[in-house]
């Protein structure tokens, strides 16, 4: 059955979206079990191994190639380093001090970091109004919790 058909029926779409509210809803608190019992870049390790074995799995099965080459794997490891593995790791270490409901509502404000600290970076190359910025990513964080 193709992908397509399958997301189709409304079922499988109220499944889809009650199971990736679960596995973001208890992502802050796995993390912080796991790091009461395993070292810091072991845990994190051991997620993302994980993950990126379910993804292969998945690709596999719905036989969705993936582009590969020096262009691609430039991109591939440079958003894993800037987007999973920097971000995460700051993660891990600050919910061995501080609560995890807390970890998850100081991640959902990363956005509005992110737009001020491109705007500062880009030094006026791309027009767009801060406060409509912040605005937009207030609503969606709203929308996320």
């Amino acid at each position: 059955m193709k992908i397509q058909n399958l997301l189709e029926k409304n079922g499988i779409k109220i499944f889809l979206f009650v199971l990736i509210c679960f596995i973001w809803g208890s992502t802050w608190f796995t993390i912080k079990v796991g790091l009461q019992e395993l070292p810091t870049l072991f845990s994190l390790s051991m997620r993302f191994l994980l993950a990126g074995i379910v993804l292969l799995i998945l690709l596999k099965k719905l036989n969705i190639q993936v582009p590969v080459n020096e262009k691609q794997l430039f991109l591939y490891f440079y958003l894993t380093f800037f987007s999973f593995l920097l971000p995460f790791s700051f993660v891990y270490w600050a919910e061995m001090t501080i609560p995890s409901n807390l970890a998850s509502i100081l991640f959902a404000t990363m956005p509005f970091f992110c737009g001020n600290f491109f705007k500062d970076l880009s030094k006026g190359r791309f027009k767009f109004n801060s406060r409509d910025w912040l605005v937009y990513w207030f609503r969606w964080s709203c929308v996320y919790f």
